[in-house]
């Protein structure tokens, strides 16, 4: 038997707003330069498939397979084990996604702007694959798809996590259903040209993506609220008990030790 007295466990800390959004910057760098280094491996016949027997060559399919699992992958890189709010703030969640996400894929297009140089010959012109480095309209229909695939993802993702139960059963088939659709429309994408109509498209996929995860964000409280934390006098109370119960413990011990002995 210890003889500490035991205390109540702290709650978990929550990150600040500013942690939390260069987390949200830093996780999409961390996995676009994974994902560039896989293609420059592919490049030199180093990244290989079927129990690596064959390469996995370095061309458009690859590019669209790589860009939408990073928008796959995303919303888990994203949670946080370690803190009360699994990683999804309840207070700014809206503008941390809302307006990180954006930023982030900013980033991730100027990235990516190397994966033409990396296929070399079998970059395909007049493709997106072949163009993104130097065709302003491949760069903004890439971000566009960024921005729309990573959002429609964090819904789903947080609709599974904090949605009622019902919810969570209808979402689970899109989210498989999703993971197909984001990994084809990439591979489209890249394996052709950048057309002023699907510019457009994608602008609306993403426009209603961001409306849609700031709206899933906006209720991640009402969804899944915060436990109440306990007050200061209630911690006192809880103490106060514990050491009751310590007490009373420890004395049933030195009875019954005391009582083996006689005997």
């Amino acid at each position: 038997m210890s003889d500490s007295v035991p205390t109540p466990r702290p709650e978990e800390p929550i990150p600040s707003w500013s942690y939390d959004f260069w987390r949200v910057f830093g996780l999409k760098a961390f996995a676009v330069v994974f994902f560039s280094l896989t293609v420059l491996l592919s490049h030199f016949g180093l990244l290989r498939k079927n129990v690596f027997s064959d390469p996995i060559e370095a061309d458009a399919l690859w590019l669209g397979i790589c860009v939408g699992l990073i928008a796959v992958l995303y919303p888990f890189l994203l949670m946080n084990t370690s803190s009360a709010d699994f990683g999804y703030r309840r207070q700014g969640l809206v503008r941390l996604l809302v307006f990180g996400i954006p930023l982030a894929a900013v980033m991730e297009v100027l990235i990516m702007m190397t994966w033409p140089f990396m296929l070399g010959d079998r970059a395909v012109p007049g493709t997106v694959a072949a163009d993104l480095a130097a065709d302003p309209s491949s760069m903004v229909l890439v971000f566009l798809y960024i921005i729309g695939s990573t959002t429609w993802m964090l819904v789903v993702i947080m609709g599974l996590a904090f949605a009622p139960i019902w919810l969570k059963i209808v979402l689970l088939p899109v989210y498989i259903g999703a993971i197909f659709a984001v990994e084809f429309l990439g591979i489209r994408i890249f394996e052709n040209s950048a057309s002023g109509g699907l510019i457009i498209v994608w602008a609306a996929v993403a426009v209603c993506g961001l409306a849609a995860v700031g709206a899933f964000a906006a209720l991640r409280s009402v969804l899944d609220p915060a436990p109440r934390q306990m007050t200061e006098g209630e911690r006192m109370e809880l103490s106060r008990r514990q050491r009751v119960e310590f007490d009373w413990h420890s004395g049933n011990d030195h009875f019954r030790n005391g009582a083996q002995g006689w005997s």
